[in-house]
């Protein structure tokens, strides 16, 4: 659910979300490409973690897609697209109560639909809490089911009435 930068030899280019890019090689050459996520940034910096991996084909012949994916040799990883319908301002951590959890450092306004906040390591119980201002909280448990096995991507909506 965020753009890529791809370095392909002295190559490189940016391909947005969901989009297709081509590159030409020389007849016979080795295709070797890195890839890394190009992360939203909130007003402390980039949200979430760094992503990146590797592609590679010895003998590339005619046309071959390469996917990159939220499954990487470093781990897996989930894109939390956050729709705040509480009234109110929301901050959220990803993955709280475990070892793992990370604050986004990021505020999710009232009325913000599908609001990125990076993505975290994927867990069989990772979950997404909220909190307001008077730290009232809701959370979403055990998401890993609910994940995008290809983009990480899993919408929450959070309403008033989760608040506690």
């Amino acid at each position: 659910v965020e753009p890529v930068r791809v370095v392909v030899g002295d190559s490189t280019l940016q391909v947005p979300e969901g989009e297709e890019r081509s590159i030409k090689l020389k007849r016979g050459a080795r295709l070797f490409a890195q890839w890394y996520l190009v992360q939203p940034v909130g007003p402390a910096g980039p949200l979430g973690e760094m992503m990146q991996g590797t592609l590679q084909v010895n003998k590339p012949r005619g046309s071959v897609p390469l996917v990159i994916t939220a499954r990487t040799t470093d781990g897996n990883f989930f894109a939390p697209l956050v729709t705040n319908s509480t009234g109110r301002s929301l901050r959220a951590i990803v993955n709280a109560g475990l070892q793992g959890a990370v604050d986004c450092g990021c505020g999710v306004p009232d009325g913000a639909t599908r609001t990125r906040i990076g993505y975290y390591r994927l867990f069989q119980n990772s979950g997404v809490k909220v909190m307001d201002a008077q730290g009232r909280s809701a959370t979403f448990p055990n998401l890993a089911s609910q994940v995008s096995p290809t983009s990480g991507a899993v919408g929450l909506k959070f309403n008033s009435q989760d608040l506690h």
